[in-house]
């Protein structure tokens, strides 16, 4: 296990995860039960380099941009749309910013889109709020869809992770469009095996293969989620959630494993199921008819 001194440090600077060190002592024995001695190492090494938001910590940064926010009157605050529109973390975010923030129902708009166009001639910025941004895919085809809300107006990302490969891939986007996209982040993600970050460089490559590894063995299949989503080797939970960026090995929970981070359960209602068989059918039906 790690020594007392850096769970007790680690304890200090992600306040709110549990109520003392012995708890987090508890967590980590319990996280570790199945895995082999080679690879509990490794996943000790890759908690220290761990972050947890709390609550607090999540809108003390929000808070502090507010404060630095200029024309506050002429800004729209909205949420990171899904492609499938749904409620989604950016939705609630907004919702707990709105509250925390005492802003004015009318500068809060959940769907940016049902803005009527026209009354965005007065309006200066436009907020979006979210915990992370892992591949900034999300973020980008989002904003395609919204070019005209966009155009000639300040545009805030406010969150509190984003990974490199995001932060890299928004600022070219803006280039590319023509866009003035600003990110501010807490922390910037890098990869969990980036070479020199956790690991020296000889010894990345092959930490990064056990813990692969183990994640299958987890999974018992080669999952999207292996060493977090599209690969994106985060190591951060939050409050309320942990994402999918997050190495796997951090929050499966199922047995014989035990998670380290909560992450809630996604599961689907029955309604989506059914149109999901209606579709699965359809399409069947579209090739038996294409070998007639």
């Amino acid at each position: 296990m790690l020594k007392q001194e850096l769970i007790e440090k680690w304890c200090q600077e992600n306040d709110g995860f549990c109520a003392d060190s012995k708890e987090l002592d508890l967590k980590l024995h319990k996280w570790l039960e199945v895995a082999t001695n080679e690879e509990q190492q490794i996943l000790l090494s890759l908690f220290e380099f761990s972050h947890f938001f709390s609550k607090k910590k999540v809108f003390d940064h929000f808070m502090e941009l507010y404060t630095k926010l200029y024309d506050k009157d002429y800004t729209l605050f909205s949420a990171i749309e899904s492609q499938d529109y749904r409620n989604n973390s950016s939705h609630g975010y907004l919702s707990e910013l709105h509250l925390t923030l005492k802003l004015s129902d009318y500068n809060i708009i959940h769907s940016i889109s049902c803005f009527p166009i026209n009354n965005m001639k007065y309006i200066r910025n436009v907020v979006f709020v979210d915990d992370i941004i892992g591949t900034g895919k999300t973020v980008t085809d989002f904003f395609d869809k919204i070019l005209d809300y966009l155009y000639g107006k300040k545009i805030y990302l406010w969150v509190v992770c984003i990974t490199e490969n995001a932060y890299d891939k928004i600022e070219k986007y803006a280039n590319k469009k023509k866009l003035e996209i600003k990110v501010q982040q807490k922390r910037i993600e890098k990869k969990a095996f980036k070479k020199g970050y956790v690991f020296a460089g000889e010894d990345s490559d092959e930490k990064e293969k056990t813990i692969l590894e183990y994640e299958k063995r987890m999974w018992k299949t080669n999952s999207s989620y292996l060493l977090g989503r599209n690969n994106s080797q985060c190591l951060v939970s939050f409050y309320n959630d942990t994402p999918n960026n997050t190495l796997s090995s951090f929050w499966y929970n199922k047995e014989p494993y035990k998670a380290i981070f909560y992450r809630r359960k996604k599961e689907k209602p029955k309604w989506l199921s059914e149109r999901e068989k209606d579709r699965r059918r359809r399409n069947y039906k579209r090739k038996e008819e294409s070998y007639d």
